[in-house]
């Protein structure tokens, strides 16, 4: 079956790390990961819903594991402002996405092909997934390793994106046990979202190595630091977590064409339309008529190169699909409007990205103010120590309130992972803290945490995070 294929081609590809919720028809591959991860010494967990599992995934992948999740349509929409996140932390994480008819419930059991634009629009903001195409069941093996070989690369979050169709097709497949492994690059004492080169890929560490890595959907600089306030550095970051992909696209697009050499008439296609397709292409020149195909195996980058050659070199194409012509919209001519970068503009930075005195963070303390307790001391960064808040600060009294903790249990900074939410209150003692820390997104820290810590059991996870956050929205994490 597809679906079990995908799943063995996870494994041999090095995954260790399997978080999801079950939904028709991707539930196979959540089966056989949970059936094969602990034989393989990998952990498997079953979230509360979709949005907690790919938080979970994103935290686990920071600990070092290869991570993946298996969706549908609508589990995929809850997953939106997690991929935006992996996206802009630059986290290699698999998601396979086995597509069914929609909107909405729609059809749980019927095929359908209309998570195209989704899968590369759906979160908000500037960055590009990869999305690879299968149509058999073994690509559903192949292509799930050179997902997750693509990931790891380009630290970037990849699609494999199938149907319910070829998701339960049974055929028969040859399963590589010794394929191509990428791995990342994860590197010590550098930046880990910087690169000289502006389509560069930064080494990643990983929690748990003493790094101190500082983690952040906001604007960061290269070293993780949140720079929310600086445009330059906003631009730098977003150009480069995007020129990564567009500059690499002749690594990344694979497409494969029949009977195209003496063409007149095209078919583009892809997934398991593309096996209607070759079946009628095959009769058509059987019928005496000129035809051919062009199958595309990567959809994002969208292989506009290969598309626009064929265009020049047939009289028409034909773009079959199962939705209302998501593809056929990239392929008519004029359908896709290429746009320059928007211009950032506001005050420059200086030469450690600043833009002016915004924080308290480099403020001397008063005259006669009380030092922080050397014992704690060693829980801050080097050159935040004598950080100071306003006489009553609510921030002010939890972070001494944290630090007290944390020193009264005697965590093991090296080992010390610090999970905040989205909220201020949560997340401004974090960047402080000298440990690994993971600044998530609204109502996830505790589905972030539940990630890694399960992925690395070694860690002393800590989660601060917001009543709202924590109990009211983020409830049902909690609970579970």
């Amino acid at each position: 079956m597809g679906n079990v294929a995908a799943a063995e081609g996870a494994l041999a590809a090095g995954c260790r790390f399997y978080a999801g919720y079950p939904i028709t028809p991707s539930s196979e591959i959540m089966e056989r990961m949970a059936a094969r991860l602990p034989e393989l010494g990998g952990a498997f967990i079953q979230m509360e819903d979709e949005i907690a599992s790919i938080s979970a995934v994103v935290g686990a992948s920071w600990t070092g594991l290869k991570s993946m999740t298996a969706t549908s349509g609508p589990g995929l929409s809850l997953m939106m402002e997690g991929l935006g996140y992996a996206a802009w932390t630059e986290t290699p994480i698999v998601i396979v996405d086995v597509q069914r008819a929609g909107p909405a419930t729609g059809q749980a059991t019927r095929v359908g092909s209309g998570d195209v634009m989704q899968v590369r629009y759906g979160s908000h903001g500037d960055y590009h997934p990869i999305a690879l195409s299968p149509w058999s069941v073994q690509e559903m093996y192949d292509l799930t390793i050179r997902a997750f070989n693509l990931a790891e690369r380009y630290r970037v979050p990849a699609f494999v994106l199938t149907d319910e169709a070829v998701g339960h097709l049974r055929e028969t497949a040859i399963l590589d046990q010794e394929p191509e492994i990428v791995d990342r690059v994860r590197g010590r004492g550098l930046p880990p979202f910087g690169s000289d080169d502006p389509a560069g890929v930064p080494p990643m560490p990983r929690y748990g190595d003493g790094e101190k890595i500082l983690v952040t959907g906001s604007t960061h600089d290269e070293w993780g630091w949140r720079r929310v306030e600086q445009p330059e550095v906003h631009a730098r970051q977003v150009d480069r977590i995007n020129r990564k992909i567009t500059d690499a696209r002749d690594d990344i697009v694979e497409v494969e064409t029949h009977f195209l050499e003496d063409a007149d008439a095209a078919v583009v296609a892809y997934g398991f339309t593309a096996r209607s397709a070759m079946h009628a292409v095959r009769a058509l020149r059987d019928r005496g008529v000129r035809a051919g195909l062009l199958r595309l195996k990567t959809l994002w980058p969208f292989p506009e190169r290969e598309v626009r050659d064929l265009a020049g070199s047939v009289k028409h194409i034909l773009v079959p699909e199962m939705n209302r012509g998501q593809v056929a919209d990239l392929v008519r001519p004029g359908g896709r409007s290429r746009q320059a970068p928007w211009p950032m503009r506001g005050r420059r930075a200086d030469a450690d990205g600043r833009t002016g005195d915004r924080g308290r963070g480099d403020r001397e303390p008063p005259p006669g103010a009380p030092l922080m307790p050397r014992d704690m001391q060693e829980y801050l960064r080097e050159g935040l120590g004598v950080t100071t808040f306003c006489s009553g600060c609510g921030h002010g009294i939890l972070m001494g309130a944290i630090l007290r903790a944390v020193d009264a249990m005697g965590l093991d900074k090296d080992r010390m992972l610090y999970v905040s939410g989205i909220g201020c209150a949560a997340w401004i003692p974090s960047p402080h803290f000298d440990a690994d820390t993971l600044h998530t997104l609204h109502d996830r820290a505790v589905a972030f945490a539940v990630g890694a810590k399960v992925a690395n059991p070694d860690l002393e996870v800590v989660v601060v995070s917001g009543d709202g956050d924590l109990s009211s929205i983020g409830g049902n994490h909690l609970i579970h």
